[in-house]
């Protein structure tokens, strides 16, 4: 039987993080990668949103919404093939939460 590998102490894995509003806050900064010395393909603000969606629990990603959209971010942002990140995620098993999100912070008044 094969042994887990081994986690080095000063890297255990952190789960239900408590996140702050200014460590939320913080992924409103978010630089847009380059690959290979290439810009990224596709609005920054679709990176952004994705990036906050792979890294927060949905009551955070709520928050991080609200901020968001305050400081005039495009929830319908697409990527270089022309999907929101609504329909980017859409065949994750556990993104429903996620595009309802998204969906009401689309239907909130400005």
């Amino acid at each position: 039987m094969k042994t887990p590998p081994k986690v080095r102490p000063d890297k255990q894995k952190v789960i239900d993080e408590v996140w702050t509003d200014g460590r939320v806050k913080e992924f409103l900064g978010t630089i847009t990668p380059s690959q290979t010395g290439e810009e990224f393909s596709g609005d920054h603000d679709f990176y952004v949103l994705l990036r906050a969606y792979h890294a927060m629990r949905i009551e955070d990603f709520e928050k991080f919404l609200e901020y968001f959209t305050r400081e005039g971010g495009n929830l319908q942002a697409t990527n270089d093939r022309a999907q929101t990140v609504r329909e980017f995620i859409s065949s994750h098993r556990k993104a429903g939460a996620f595009i309802a999100a998204i969906e009401a912070a689309l239907a909130a008044p400005a």
